[in-house]
């Protein structure tokens, strides 16, 4: 998966890119040129939807109210049942529309900025409320699609710069599970638990949502252990889910050394749990679902950002009519306990009483806002953490 590490010193983050990771790099640089041309010829049953029922479609879509006629769209990376990303925003989108009485679709398994722009213009056209994106690389598709369709809300996982935000259209809205807190406390953790003094990051193609995650990982393994080396691997896979690139990648940091693995991937992360059973004292931290019960033994813990409180928050908005035009909604640990960290399972004689310890002083010190983990645009970019010094956020 790339070229050792050997060499660099204590503190020094390694990144590798491989070639897919380099195409799909390219390829996002082309999102903007989708052309809708082809969408009105979209068969319905590619919406994986039976539904009879009223607000039908024609022209440029159309809400039809609150309530039992309020029709949602929920569409992402991975599957319904993946104990992950999308399993999360599923079951809390779900939650929401039995309680406030919504009519939801469910589409899983989209990866491409194609799948995105003509999935949601087919929902739009059938005049759908809400079109919900869980993919916070199809910034693009999101905004074509609530510009094609301005009587459908559209809302997709990003949060935009305030000079982004001055040309959305007003239907489109967005939202931020502040990631970085989360992922900075498991950096914490790795770092007063690893023996080896390496540990790692793995995740899938970069963009700023995903970037900010190993950063602050990254961020918070330093805050405890100035000694600690951390590598960082992305695998250029946009779906999140293929686990045989996790697992290369992990088996790759491994042989360098590192002994506790953060992953911030959806479905992929089986990949990842494989390779550390094949090393004793090897552990990972999983995200967005408690993934205890995957791997017991290997499972340290998992980032839990409330992604199912969330959807059920952003259903009930839609529902009651209260989504703001343009409107932006962030969820941190202080306000909606997005990034607190799951027990530790069968692992508490690895996490010891004065690492729990250590580790909940740390947490309290975030929400209280004495570490000040950097903003989103801090650590957009790979290598942003090796400029901050953890000192002066306050470790």
């Amino acid at each position: 998966m790339g070229p050792s590490d050997v060499g660099l010193a204590d503190g020094d983050v390694l990144r590798t890119e491989s070639a897919q990771n380099r195409t799909a790099r390219r390829r996002r640089r082309r999102i903007g040129l989708i052309a809708l041309m082809a969408v009105a010829a979209i068969a319905l049953a590619a919406c994986g939807d039976d539904d009879d029922g009223g607000g039908g479609g024609g022209g440029d879509g159309g809400g039809s109210g609150g309530g039992e006629d309020y029709r949602i769209a929920i569409m992402s990376v991975g599957a319904e049942n993946d104990k992950s990303w999308s399993n999360a925003n599923f079951d809390g989108a779900k939650e929401g529309a039995e309680e406030y009485g919504a009519d939801l679709t469910v589409v899983p398994n989209l990866g491409t900025p194609e799948d995105y722009v003509q999935q949601g213009a087919a929902f739009a056209r059938r005049g759908y409320d809400m079109v919900l994106m869980q993919h916070g690389a199809m910034t693009e598709p999101a905004t074509q699609i609530a510009t094609q369709f301005p009587d459908t809300k559209v809302g997709i996982v990003w949060d935009p710069t305030d000079e982004q935000r001055e040309s959305l259209p007003e239907n489109l809205f967005t939202w931020d599970p502040r990631q970085q807190d989360g992922g900075f406390l498991a950096g914490a953790l790795a770092g007063l638990v690893t023996k080896s003094n390496v540990v790692a990051g793995i995740t899938g193609a970069p963009f700023p949502a995903i970037i900010r995650q190993p950063e602050a990982f990254s961020l918070g393994a330093r805050c405890v252990n100035p000694d600690v080396r951390v590598l960082i691997r992305y695998t250029g896979d946009v779906t999140f889910a293929d686990a045989g690139l996790a697992r290369g990648a992990a088996e790759s940091v491994m042989g360098d050394g590192a002994d506790v693995l953060f992953t911030a991937l959806d479905g992929a992360v089986n990949g990842v749990i494989q390779a550390a059973k094949s090393k004793p004292n090897t552990y990972v931290i999983g995200q967005y679902f408690d993934q205890a019960d995957k791997a017991p033994d290997v499972i340290l813990t998992s980032v839990l950002h409330n992604l199912q409180g969330i959807n059920k928050e952003l259903v009930r908005m839609g529902v009651q009519d209260e989504l703001k035009p343009s409107g932006h909604y962030e969820y941190t640990l202080a306000n909606l306990d997005v990034g607190t960290l799951a027990g530790f399972g069968q692992l508490e004689d690895v996490v010891t009483p004065e690492i729990q310890k250590q580790l909940d002083e740390v947490e309290k010190k975030v929400r209280n806002g004495d570490i000040k983990v950097p903003d989103n645009e801090e650590l957009a970019e790979e290598g942003s953490a090796e400029n901050i010094d953890p000192a002066d956020l306050g470790c």
